[in-house]
């Protein structure tokens, strides 16, 4: 089967608190008082399990040109650092190795996003950041009769399955048939609003979880 697979960034590849936490220190260089705030922003995002853009935050509080500064020093201090959870290298070669391809598909800012994923070192990676909370929905929207058509930003074509791998259950709302997806837990816990995981959805706590039931999926099919 012709599967690609969709692999969410913010707290599923990248240690997004660690990554927002080097930030805040350069920009706590020249801004402290800005760097209070902005920490203070990231603390409540995370018992409210609202999405902050760190980035966009920032540009309101010190301008863009200034932004960009702390951007090049967090990018460049951030490469230096394991900002990655564990298995992230071995799923994407996993699934390079099993001949399938993948992108990350993540909500948020463009500037923002992209700043992190290249901290991050992935800006190989095709990837596509996306307004849409329910990326089920989204995927919905790319099924054609009997195949998905990928978006170009995410190297294009065509799949006949696509599996994506999240850590918000909120974002498989939507996921239509011809999809699975995995829940998985490998950021620090935060809040979720409770609701029905969907049956083609199967929990995980860890990236490895993850390739060993891709694994079993695949003798079972073949």
């Amino acid at each position: 089967m012709n599967t690609f697979y969709l692999l969410d960034f913010d707290f599923t590849l990248f240690k997004t608190h660690a990554g927002s936490s080097i930030f805040i220190e350069e920009l706590a260089k020249a801004y402290p008082d800005e760097a209070r705030e902005i920490e203070r922003r990231v603390a409540e995002s995370l018992v409210t399990g609202v999405s902050f853009a760190i980035r966009d935050a920032t540009v309101e509080l010190v301008g863009e040109l200034e932004t960009h500064a702390i951007e090049t020093q967090y990018i460049a201090r951030a490469r230096s650092e394991n900002l990655l959870f564990d298995g992230v290298h071995e799923v994407m070669d996993y699934i390079e190795t099993s001949g399938t391809r993948f992108g990350i598909l993540t909500y948020g800012s463009v500037s923002g996003q992209t700043m992190k994923i290249h901290a991050a070192q992935l800006q190989h990676v095709p990837f596509m950041v996306t307004d849409h909370k329910k990326k089920g929905e989204l995927i919905a929207g790319w099924w054609r009769e009997d195949h998905f058509i990928i978006p170009e930003s995410l190297g294009g074509g065509e799949a006949d399955e696509i599996v994506l791998v999240d850590d918000r259950l909120f974002s498989f709302e939507g996921l239509p048939d011809h999809a699975r997806g995995y829940w998985v837990q490998t950021g620090p816990a935060r809040y979720d609003p409770v609701g029905d995981v969907p049956a083609n959805v199967e929990s995980a706590d860890t990236l490895f979880e993850v390739i060993a039931a891709e694994k079993s999926r695949t003798l079972l099919t073949n």
